[in-house]
């Protein structure tokens, strides 16, 4: 599990090194946002669910304002920023519950970690994703 982790912070640190082209045509990655949220709102309007059809019409305005090749990036980055930081906080979590010696606190720091590392890996390849289509 250490060699996972460093490697993912490896690759996170890489991230500030290199140089993705974020002036993509038409801004993809925000194209395909959106679209996702289209489907969704025609979903929540199939099922009659006002409260959801007004959060994702919201949601899809801010996308069509706001939204930019870096922005999506950057909110990937600073998932795996902040997953990074749990794993910390867990594995930290987990050597004082060792230190404690209480079997039932380090079984559940060691799921905790277990989790939080899940997470981190999962926001890091989503971002590997992200760079990989930056890069086409």
């Amino acid at each position: 599990m250490k060699k996972r982790l460093v490697e993912t912070m490896g690759l996170v640190m890489l991230v500030g090194a290199v140089s993705i082209p974020m002036a993509h045509a038409a801004d993809v990655l925000c194209e395909e946002k959106a679209e996702d949220v289209r489907e969704q709102l025609e979903y929540a309007r199939e099922h009659d669910n006002q409260h959801r059809v007004e959060g994702l019409q919201r949601a899809l305005a801010s996308i069509e304002k706001d939204c930019t090749n870096e922005t999506v990036f950057e909110d990937a980055v600073e998932d795996v920023r902040e997953s990074q930081s749990d794993v910390q906080e867990q594995q930290a979590e987990l050597e004082e519950a060792l230190r404690d010696g209480d079997e039932g606190d380090i079984q559940e720091s060691r799921a905790d970690l277990e989790e939080a590392t899940r997470e981190l890996e999962a926001d890091t390849e989503a971002l590997k994703t992200l760079q990989h289509r930056l890069a086409e």
